[in-house]
């Protein structure tokens, strides 16, 4: 599915700038991605 596929690669950009995410939103998305796999 298109949007899953588009949220997964938002998801990995966020990772790779993730220096200024905080540890809070790390973790919220973390749950994320364990949610949606």
């Amino acid at each position: 599915n298109e949007d899953q596929i588009q949220e997964l690669r938002d998801i990995v950009a966020w990772r790779l700038m993730g220096n200024d995410v905080t540890d809070e939103q790390a973790k919220w998305r973390d749950d994320a991605i364990m949610r949606s796999q």
